[in-house]
């Protein structure tokens, strides 16, 4: 996990819509860390790895009070499989004011992120 020396500045998700359909607006970001990783339905490396255990991940998020949201895209590619993009691999880290201040690069230990994510909360949390 690698931070900047200053927070980037607040990621502004309002165009995005939860997997329910509602808007994830930017105030939806603030008041807890939050972990944002984009994805595409049609990548065939990186992508697949990283969301195996989304449900897994979902059930433990909601067990502990957590929020867990998908925010999917549009899904009108004429040819899905002739939908390509490069995109970054990195999940994005937004403290609790909502602003980007670190990444978490492949490849990913899920233990090693939760022990430095329950590391960090409780420092902020102090």
């Amino acid at each position: 996990m690698r931070f900047f020396p200053t927070p980037d500045a607040v990621l502004h998700l309002d165009d995005l819509r939860s997997s329910d359909g509602t808007q994830l607006i930017s105030n939806t970001l603030k008041g807890h860390w939050t972990l944002v990783f984009f994805d595409f339905t049609s990548c065939t490396d990186i992508c697949q790895n990283t969301l195996a255990d989304t449900p897994a991940l979902q059930r433990f998020a909601t067990a502990l009070g957590l929020p867990f949201r998908k925010v999917p895209g549009k899904s009108d590619a004429e040819n899905p499989l002739d939908d390509t993009m490069d995109h970054p691999t990195a999940i994005v880290v937004l403290d609790p004011q909502g602003r980007h201040v670190g990444m978490i690069h492949p490849p990913f230990n899920a233990e090693e992120i939760a022990t430095n994510l329950q590391k960090l909360t409780k420092e902020t949390t102090l």
